[in-house]
């Protein structure tokens, strides 16, 4: 699997949305993805599910999952930022 054309693809997909002149550069673009909104979706995803045993298992696994990306994109944001 091509990993390098996926995550370009992702990186670029903002700007098939936007008009000529207002496009992202690249820079901005991986700012932006990487950026992203940590888990705000998966957890109001989990908090839907019907209450049981399964649901705490759920939302458990995405909180976790939720606090690593914000302590690995949050502490990282300045040098994908910074980067050339």
């Amino acid at each position: 699997m091509d990993y390098y054309a996926i995550i370009t693809f992702i990186i670029g997909l903002p700007n098939l949305f936007l008009p000529i002149k207002d496009r992202f550069t690249q820079k901005e673009l991986k700012v932006i993805v990487w950026g992203g909104l940590r888990g705000g979706l998966s957890i109001a995803m989990v908090l839907s599910l019907p209450l049981g045993e399964q649901r705490n298992t759920i939302l458990i696994a995405t909180y976790a999952c939720v606090v690593f990306s914000i302590m690995v994109q949050g502490l990282t944001i300045g040098k994908v930022a910074i980067k050339k």
